[in-house]
């Protein structure tokens, strides 16, 4: 009796269940549109640490997605490292975000458009699309991310200060005017003379 019993709310699960991702599947554009609703509501109050964690995630995806914890963590450093230079703005998003704007596009539409090739990260006004299309390493980043940006003061800044970096395969001009600091992966680091 007790065997049939427990089979029986087995089945009564799994068979809810089903209905259940049957109706979800089946009104899933109506879902997305009230998640949109939501998140644009909440974004209003969103704790800035969530939207920094966002940002930062963000920007070590595009960097650095296929490098390795170390090459993750020495972007999620510079980046931070910013946010406590004189040169650069005080907050992630500000830093992650910091591009030369087209003018025509603030006066003619009020938008804030970046031009072309004129950003501190290179993916974010590179003409391609800044999606996430890998959701394990997009979460990987994130981790990273936060574990960043709560520990900052605790943790042993492997870029020792660095608040400059390049890919290895580029000679860019800027890079002779600081102090080489480490290669990690495919980026080299720097920091002011």
């Amino acid at each position: 009796m007790l065997k049939s019993t427990l089979k029986d709310k087995i089945f009564k699960l799994s068979f809810f269940t089903t209905i259940l991702l049957v109706l979800l599947g089946m009104s899933n554009s109506h879902l997305n549109e009230e998640e949109n609703t939501y998140f644009d509501k909440m974004s209003k109050v969103i704790p800035s640490i969530e939207k920094s964690i966002e940002c930062m995630a963000l920007n070590i995806y595009h960097e650095a997605r296929n490098e390795s914890a170390a090459g993750k963590r020495g972007v999620a450093f510079v980046t931070m490292n910013r946010t406590k230079s004189d040169l650069f703005p005080d907050t992630v998003c500000g830093v992650v975000y910091q591009a030369r704007l087209s003018r025509w596009h603030l006066e003619n539409g009020g938008k804030s458009v970046p031009l072309r090739n004129q950003c501190q990260f290179s993916w974010y006004c590179d003409g391609k699309s800044d999606e996430i299309y890998e959701p394990v390493k997009y979460e990987e980043a994130r981790g990273i991310a936060y574990q960043i940006i709560m520990g900052y003061n605790d943790l042993i800044d492997i870029t020792d200060g660095a608040l400059w970096y390049h890919a290895d395969y580029v000679n860019p001009y800027w890079a002779k005017h600081y102090v080489r600091i480490a290669k990690i992966d495919t980026h080299i680091f720097y920091r002011e003379r």
